[in-house]
């Protein structure tokens, strides 16, 4: 549409007159109304609803003590699942010591298990990895559904208990089965913890959490060994590493909040306050915020794709194909590594 509108320009007294008030104002609307029709109207609508809760985590810090307590408590989480994962190096070591100060309970010893072309005994590890593999990633779904924090919490009291259980196990067979269902909940104690610290601190925080998740990794894998030189039996180990689970479960019961970026994709604005306000309080500080801003242009994405509809965004981006390729090999090189220092 094509208007000739008369050209806006001041006569001698420095002044509009009422025509080319009207003309300017007429072409400011036409302005407008093609902005509107652009396509990339909506794209920066969606840049800004991204921007928002960003802003807000920045506005609290990655030095507020409540961001500070998600992340050390998911950091934890790291140092808890790594020793049962390892502790069978000692409590069902490949090899049997053969030296005569050797008083150290073996599962081997205990339901006098005998090696042959392949050592059953070993079971005990290869068990905790195959339930991870069968029912791990039922957790991952679970955390998309209901939420990082229950998930989180039922994984620990899950872990302890099944660690529990086998250590008091009268058969062989029965130990496997708490080993089993103790390993299904490592993708739980290692995954939706990242995720949960990554949804609810700044980005400009997360090169620190993942250097504190690794740490506390090192010092989870570095303790194992000290509990098997002070332990006389496998089943002492197994209860060691199995009981902080239960305590810390129980004190994230009353202590963890919900992922911020959940709550927000959730539309759950009075838990969002909730979260919001309980910031404000720990760090004793005014916090300017906008729930119904935040949850409202949360709705405006679409953010119900299906799964198939994220793997086809993820392989047509070449650069999260490398990555994703490189953190493969860089695990299977690094699992590889420690399976040869293990024996």
């Amino acid at each position: 549409m094509n208007l000739d509108l008369p050209r806006c320009e001041k006569g001698s007294s420095g002044k509009l007159s009422d025509e080319e008030l009207l003309a300017r104002t007429i072409e400011k609307a036409l302005k407008t109304k093609k902005l509107a029709q652009s396509p990339n109207m909506t794209s920066s609508i969606k840049v800004e609803t991204s921007i928002k809760v960003e802003d807000l985590l920045d506005q609290i810090g990655i030095w507020h003590p409540y961001p500070l307590f998600i992340t050390f408590s998911m950091a934890f989480l790291w140092l808890l699942s790594v020793m049962p994962t390892m502790s069978p190096s000692y409590m069902a070591p490949s090899s049997p010591c053969t030296l005569d100060n050797c008083s150290f309970v073996t599962v081997q010893n205990e339901f006098n298990i005998t090696k042959t072309l392949i050592d059953p005994g070993e079971m005990t590890s290869s068990i905790f990895f195959l339930g991870n593999g069968i029912l791990g990633q039922i957790y991952a779904v679970a955390a998309d559904r209901i939420g990082r924090r229950p998930v989180l919490i039922a994984s620990l009291f899950i872990s302890g208990l099944s660690g529990i259980g086998a250590a008091y196990a009268p058969t062989f067979e029965i130990m496997l089965i708490g080993r089993f269902f103790q390993g299904s909940c490592f993708t739980a104690l290692t995954m939706i913890n990242w995720v949960m610290c990554c949804e609810s601190i700044s980005f400009s925080g997360h090169g620190y959490a993942s250097v504190l998740f690794g740490l506390c990794w090192v010092i989870g894998y570095c303790s194992v060994s000290p509990l098997a030189m002070y332990f006389s039996t496998w089943r002492y180990v197994q209860l060691a590493t199995s009981v902080p689970c239960v305590l810390f479960g129980i004190l994230m019961m009353f202590t963890l909040p919900e992922s911020f970026s959940f709550l927000v994709a959730k539309r759950k604005r009075d838990d969002l306050v909730k979260w919001i306000e309980m910031a404000s309080r720990v760090g004793n500080e005014e916090i300017d915020y906008d729930a119904d801003q935040i949850v409202d242009m949360s709705s405006r994405e679409e953010d119900n794709e299906s799964l198939l509809q994220t793997l086809k965004l993820v392989l047509q981006s070449k650069l999260m194909v490398t990555n994703t390729a490189v953190e493969t090999f860089l695990w299977k090189f690094f699992d590889k590594i420690f399976t040869i220092l293990k024996y």
